[in-house]
This record gives C-alpha cells, sequence and structure tokens, in this order.
C-alpha cells in the first residue's frame, strides 16, 4: 500500500509489521477458490475491497463445471 495509507493505519494503532510477518505495507485480501481434485484451480475470485465476496450462487455454479 502507499505510504500515506500505511501512515494512516500506524496513526490508528495497527501494528501492521507484526500481523503481517515484518512486512508493514501489506495487507490481505479476502479470495474464494474452486480447486478441482488435481489441484488446479478452476475459478477464483478476489477483490481489493475487503466487502465484496463471492455470491454463493457463482460459487455454485463455479463447482457445477467441475463435473
Amino acid at each position: 500500500m502507499p505510504d500515506d495509507l500505511a501512515a494512516v493505519y500506524d496513526k490508528l494503532g495497527f501494528d501492521l509489521p507484526r500481523v503481517n510477518g515484518g512486512h508493514p505495507q501489506t495487507l490481505p485480501l479476502p479470495a474464494t477458490y474452486v480447486i478441482d481434485q488435481t489441484g488446479t484451480i478452476r475459478w477464483a475470485f478476489t477483490d481489493t475491497d475487503h466487502t465484496k465476496r463471492a455470491g454463493p450462487a457463482d460459487i455454485i455454479t463455479a463447482l457445477d463445471t467441475l463435473h
């Protein structure tokens, strides 16, 4: 993340270096994956907006394509 955003997290009291294993300017992204039996990712959803998540219908559709 940019320095100015990292500064906001610092001011809010978040200890990003501690929770990120020494990488102070990174945040995790929520993600959903559908992986087949061979370990190949067949469908993925991620968004930088942590409030957006994969919809159940989308996940079921992705699972249905595995058959």
